[in-house]
Formats: C-alpha cells, structure tokens, sequence
C-alpha cells in the first residue's frame, strides 16, 4: 500500500469520525465504554482492516472485512455495540479523540516503519 493512499484512507476515518461526534447524544453506561488504551489498538487494527479492504477489494474475493471485524472484535473480548459504545462516548469531546487518534496515528507509522526494514 503506498503512503499517500494509506495517509488519505486514515484521513478520511478521522473526518468520518468527527462528523459522527456530531450526531445526536445517547445515554452512556461507562460498564460498555472499552478503556482507552484497548480502544487505540482496536482502532489501529480498524484502520488496517479498512486499508487492506480498498488495497485488495478488487484482488482477492475471498477477504471479508466482516469477517475481520469479527474476529477483531473477539480478539479483545468486545462487542460490536461496546465498540460503537466508546466511539460515541469519545466522540463527544473532541479533544480527548484527538489526542486518542494521535496514538493510532503514531502506532500506525510504527507499523508501517517496521514493513519497509531493510531485511
């Protein structure tokens, strides 16, 4: 995947984002809200399932981006409702979600440092 497309697709999650936090209020139950450290590594994983379903979507038929939530989502023992859960209840202050996407942003450029080491 190369870097602008990567940059563009992350972009665009954060505009996603930020207009969700926009949307009407709910009542939140803090016993569904995903501790923030755990939520920035969803996010990060999130964001690579995204990126891997635009890179491949017309490659490979067999890749399900379903599938992969679903599997992300057991992987830290999280519902899909308490992930959109904590999505709403971050959203709503957008400086908190700012600087929870700052993580995913660093964790995301560690990751793509490591792919291009020299063997």
């Amino acid at each position: 995947m190369n870097c602008k497309g990567f940059i563009h697709s992350l972009l665009s999650l954060i505009l996603a984002l930020s207009l969700y936090s926009c949307s009407e209020e709910k009542n939140i139950k803090d016993e569904k809200l995903i501790e923030s450290s755990i939520f920035i590594e969803i996010l990060v994983e999130a964001q690579l399932i995204e990126s891997t379903e635009q890179f491949v979507r017309d490659k490979n038929k067999n890749f399900s981006a379903e599938k992969s939530y679903i599997f992300l989502f057991n992987k830290y023992k999280v519902t899909e409702e308490e992930f959109e859960y904590s999505l709403e209840f971050y959203s709503r202050n957008p400086d908190d979600l700012e600087k929870l996407y700052d993580e995913v942003i660093v964790k995301l450029t560690e990751k793509q440092s490591e792919s291009v080491k020299p063997l």
